[in-house]
């Protein structure tokens, strides 16, 4: 498939050249949004007046719909246009002279067709005013948005209307999105709710524990989302059982470059909890290993994704999630098939797990002696494919051999299944778009918060679920470990929580003991 885009800007340039790109979709002859950045030979980058800008670390990139001629200097330009996970992304050189107007295409290819395998995407993490989501939005090939306006306390002004829901277009595309969404973050760790119904009061109390946020969330129907595994209280909210998300494919990851944090790691300070690597795999795996503790503690919670545009300079769905539901379904349907594990989550590759007629998300019950079951994972990738590995209960259990390096990998495996288990799948490609030199520009200067180059993109699902005798997933090993957290967490409560909470989160402090034991 062919996409066209036509610009038209005026920057009233000395010397100029007068340029007009053009892009059109050769099935169906319409204009599709893009994301498109224009680099002069002097580095600077040319943003059309009044276009949304979309920030990529200092790339200065903005989003068109129509038809648009610019002037540019003479000489040559470096053209950049992406469209979401599922289009190939175009980087190509143009010399520009004076003589005239010179037309230029550019083709913009689909690699995949995700809504026609049945997949619709979102994510939950878009700090972006309703005025200019639906250009964000629909410049990202997603499907629904949402816009956190609340952020500990207002921070987005609201457009008018009671709806939590609106539909938004830009460019011939509808997308609905929900707009009093909210995150919580402080002390307590990072908290989004999805889909509010009504928006959060104004007052923000710092000792106010964020349990009781999701508690007004799940009252509303939201999806209750955690930025990760190993935020200070995740873990707690998640035994209360008041999470239903965690994102494995998290604000740690950027377009071109990723955040070394590994002190996340171990925020309560609990003794003997692994310190991963500062490098991209070593950060990936840190949230892995807090995703899998809690679903070997019996939890059973889906994969989120979440990118923080708006607040960090990244496009909107870069880290997203795909989730099995029909073209048409509305957001609250989208939402509550998050919530239900039937999706993946990724920042480059396709990833599809499947027992049988099941997929992430189901169930499969055992009798009392277990039983073999044959899994069968696939991924597809437009970059060289560099793992595909099936996980049980936190395990590799089975890795692909073949299709490695290219860019699509099947892997089957039996597995005896003779306790309850967990099984999902991860893969990860290497993107090959930039050269070193041109990904070094990525790097953050010293004196800010680090942030380095990386190639690393992965996927990974949500999980089948496999009960014996209708036990849940019971791993020593995890339960030993929140224990222990739930104990320095309780330490880190009594020196923040309020007054006015400490008593009732002393109860719920109870209950997930309980769940534990």
């Amino acid at each position: 498939m062919v996409s066209i885009l036509v610009l038209v800007l005026g920057t009233g340039v000395a010397s100029a050249a007068q340029l007009e790109l053009v892009t059109i979709d050769g099935s169906t002859e319409r204009q599709i949004p893009a994301r498109i950045r224009l680099r002069c030979a002097d580095g600077q980058d040319i943003v059309p007046p009044g276009a949304v800008e979309v920030p990529v670390r200092d790339d200065r990139w903005f989003v068109t719909s129509g038809t648009v001629r610019l002037e540019l200097p003479v000489g040559e330009i470096e053209i950049r246009v992406e469209r979401g996970k599922e289009y190939i992304p175009v980087k190509e050189r143009l010399t520009l002279g004076a003589d005239g107007l010179t037309r230029h295409q550019i083709s913009v290819r689909r690699w995949i067709d995700m809504q026609a395998r049945g997949y619709l995407s979102g994510e939950n993490h878009i700090h972006i005013a309703p005025t200019d989501l639906p250009a964000v939005l629909a410049a990202e090939d997603l499907n629904y948005g949402s816009s956190l306006y609340w952020w500990n306390g207002p921070k987005i002004p609201l457009s008018e209307g009671p709806e939590p829901v609106r539909t938004m277009s830009f460019g011939g595309i509808t997308i609905p999105a929900s707009v009093f969404d909210a995150e919580v973050e402080g002390d307590w760790g990072p908290a989004y709710l999805i889909g509010l119904q009504e928006p959060l009061p104004p007052d923000v109390d710092p000792s106010r524990p964020n349990l009781f946020y999701l508690i007004e969330g799940r009252r509303q129907g939201a999806l209750l989302c955690y930025n990760s595994g190993w935020a200070v209280e995740s873990l707690f909210d998640a035994l209360a059982g008041y999470v239903e998300v965690v994102d494995v494919c998290n604000n740690l990851f950027y377009r071109h470059r990723f955040a070394p944090r590994k002190g996340y790691s171990n925020l309560l300070g609990v003794e003997g909890l692994t310190v991963h690597e500062e490098t991209p795999r070593g950060m990936f795996q840190m949230n892995l290993d807090a995703y899998y503790r809690l679903l070997n503690c019996g939890l059973q919670i889906a994969a989120g994704a979440d990118s923080a545009v708006g607040a960090k300079a990244t496009p909107a769905g870069y880290n997203r999630a795909y989730v099995r539901r029909p073209a048409g379904a509305s957001l609250g349907e989208f939402l509550d098939g998050w919530r239900q594990g039937r999706n993946f989550v990724t920042n480059g590759p396709m990833l599809f797990l499947t027992a049988g007629d099941a997929a992430p998300g189901d169930t499969l019950s055992a009798p009392g002696e277990g039983q073999t079951i044959e899994f069968r994972v696939q991924a597809i990738s437009n970059e060289p494919l560099e793992s595909l590995e099936l996980i049980a209960n936190g395990r590799v259990v089975a890795t692909a051999q073949q299709g490695i390096g290219g860019r699509e990998a099947t892997l089957v495996h039996k597995l005896s299944v003779r306790e309850s288990t967990w099984v999902a799948a991860r893969c990860a490609d290497r993107e090959m778009l930039l050269s070193e030199e041109e990904l070094e520009r990525y790097r953050r200067p010293p004196g800010k918060p680090r942030e380095e180059p990386c190639r690393l993109r992965f996927a990974h699902t949500s999980p089948i679920y496999a009960t014996v005798a209708g036990s849940p997933v019971h791993v020593a090993s995890s339960i030993e470990e929140a224990r222990r957290i739930l104990d320095a967490f309780e330490r880190f409560a009594e020196k923040k929580c309020g007054d006015r909470y400490r008593q009732e989160l002393r109860q719920h402090l109870e209950a997930a003991r309980s769940r534990l034991r």
